[in-house]
């Protein structure tokens, strides 16, 4: 009987460190989620752009009348509930989560729109400010971009800071105020004026060079017979993974292609703002 009693002593102690143990690995996860949480929030002042002052040319620049639009097209900004939290889904991550849904895990790529807003935005295009950027979403939400953002550098702090847009529909910097990015509704063949001319790129588009294109583009919108107004020029750049925009795009102008191969959307970002930076001698 001593030694039956013992024994049961013996596994109660075993069965409360092994629920002590339990309560420190939860807590030790509860913790650790906590931490990327922390970690993964997006400080607004951060992403708030200051304007470059010691600029010399920065008032140049401001005489050119017309400005640059890029709209990345089909953009996959789409949320999803992970342990009760909302999160911007992506195929590396929630592969789980995105089965479930019956979809296709190359559709949830918005690692494509953070290379390229990366890529546009830290350009000297930007930065002397002549080049505006919208999304458009596969789930045809609007998104205007305002130029002073600064992206954030990493994709966590990047899906954080959108996932705030679209539970929020809006951005906006804490200290003055300034909207940074909001949700328009709009419809994108509204967005744009009619005179301005739409570019689509796509592979299946005739093949061009891409610094001539825009200098004769410039050229015969600077001679034309309202050369005094404003002229801006749109491009509109795919972000599927697959490339297959053609399809769905109807409110082009013009379809080009920049090489014989396969290029990504953050390559065809940087050549087009290179090329205009070429174009008005943008140093």
């Amino acid at each position: 009987n001593k030694i039956i009693r013992e024994d049961n002593e013996e596994k109660e102690k075993d069965n409360i460190i092994n629920d002590n143990n339990e309560e420190n690995e939860e807590e030790s996860k509860n913790e650790k989620l906590e931490k990327e949480e922390e970690e993964n929030s997006v400080n607004i002042d951060e992403i708030m752009e200051e304007e470059d002052n010691n600029n010399k040319n920065y008032n140049l620049y401001k005489k050119i009348k017309k400005k640059v639009i890029i709209i990345l097209e089909g953009a996959t900004l789409e949320l999803g509930s992970l342990r009760k939290n909302p999160k911007l889904l992506n195929c590396d991550e929630h592969y789980k989560i995105i089965k479930s849904m019956k979809k296709k895990l190359d559709e949830f790529r918005p690692d494509i729109i953070h290379h390229c807003l990366l890529n546009l935005f830290d350009s000297p295009l930007n930065k002397v400010g002549l080049l505006q950027v919208y999304l458009h979403t596969n789930k045809h939400i609007l998104i205007e971009i305002n130029p002073k953002t600064r992206m954030p550098r990493t994709f966590k702090r990047f899906s954080g800071l959108f996932t705030q847009l679209l539970l929020k529909n809006e951005i906006k910097a804490s200290d003055t105020n300034e909207t940074l990015m909001k949700v328009i509704n709009t419809k994108i063949e509204d967005l744009i004026d009619k005179n301005t001319p739409k570019i689509l790129l796509s592979a299946k588009g005739r093949l061009i060079d891409i610094d001539t294109y825009i200098k004769n583009l410039c050229t015969s919108l600077d001679e034309g017979k309202d050369k005094d107004k404003d002229k801006n020029i749109c491009f509109i750049i795919g972000t599927n993974p697959k490339g297959e925009i053609d399809s769905f795009i109807k409110y082009n102008d013009d379809c080009i292609s920049l090489s014989s191969f396969d290029l990504d959307s953050n390559i065809v970002c940087a050549k087009i703002c290179s090329s205009f930076e070429k174009v008005w001698d943008i140093l």
